[in-house]
């Protein structure tokens, strides 16, 4: 009987020590919880692919606040890493994909209501245009990289790249067509080695021309990656990459790794947000545009 009460006490106390080295991290602030949510454009109706309306748009940031999230930026998440910055344990972090203008006219005054700071990935070639390219085929307008840095004076817009032209859309393109920053069928890897370069340089100039600086977040087109696209970028000064894998991402203070390929939950119309609050992960939603 002495034995098996011995037994039931080394046990506890071995359960209790475990949860402790597991709590310990984010008691003392070496780790903390980021929820990333994935937007693209804002419209009138929302839809069940990529768009949401501005009063889901509002009622989601307030439900994020209400359910204990307190929102970060990019910069906010980078310096925890980095060791310059202490953060909550339990964040989130909005991203828009792509640049549609929808982000400044519709999504900017709610994010200016809740205080709450947001990182939009641009598609380069598709900048200022609301026809795609030299087609001439109407597109949903994207806004300008003037009209980025005269939005990003309220101090709570940052941007990064989505691509400078590796987000194609097959059915408007005559040539190659490269949907995603990842290997073309029987492309080398010098080749694309070389594609991504020339892709990612073109972007970096332009932002640096009209916004002053390069990105330093990279959103995977269709959260599609590979290994040489992750090289390139980090060698570039990338120190954020994107993907739409649906989880919740764990930052890890001096895990530089911990930054690249996170994941991020696409939000529409449709989605279960209640759940994704409730769960921290949601059922996974596979890879999205």
């Amino acid at each position: 009987m002495v034995k098996r009460i011995f037994i039931l006490l080394v046990l506890s106390l071995a359960v209790t020590a475990c949860t402790l080295l597991w709590l310990y991290p984010q008691f003392c602030g070496r780790e903390c919880e980021v929820l990333i949510l994935c937007y693209h454009h804002i419209d009138d109706t929302g839809n069940d692919s990529t768009a949401v309306t501005q009063e889901t748009f509002d009622l989601q940031l307030s439900l994020l606040l209400s359910h204990g999230y307190e929102a970060i930026s990019v910069s906010d998440m980078i310096d925890f890493v980095y060791g310059q910055k202490t953060l909550p344990p339990k964040c989130f972090l909005i991203t828009f994909d792509d640049g549609y203008e929808s982000n400044l006219t519709l999504a900017l005054p709610v994010m200016k209501k809740y205080n709450v700071p947001a990182t939009v990935c641009i598609i380069g070639a598709f900048a200022g245009s609301d026809s795609y390219k030299n087609t001439g085929r109407p597109m949903i307008p994207h806004f300008s990289f003037e009209e980025a840095g005269r939005a990003s004076a309220c101090g709570l817009l940052s941007f990064g790249s989505h691509s400078y032209d590796m987000h194609m859309y097959a059915p408007y393109e005559s040539g190659i067509c490269r949907p995603s920053a990842v290997r073309l069928q029987n492309e080398s890897e010098a080749e694309f080695f070389a594609a991504l370069s020339a892709d990612h340089e073109a972007m970096c100039a332009l932002m640096r021309t009209h916004l002053g600086y390069t990105p330093e977040v990279f959103a995977y087109p269709h959260g599609l990656w590979d290994p040489i696209a992750e090289e390139i970028l980090k060698n570039s000064g990338v120190r954020v990459t994107l993907t739409t894998s649906a989880h919740t991402n764990i930052l890890r203070r001096g895990d530089r790794e911990c930054l690249y390929l996170m994941g991020r939950y696409t939000i529409c119309e449709t989605t279960d947000f209640e759940a994704i609050l409730k769960c921290g992960i949601h059922k996974n939603q596979g890879e999205t545009q």
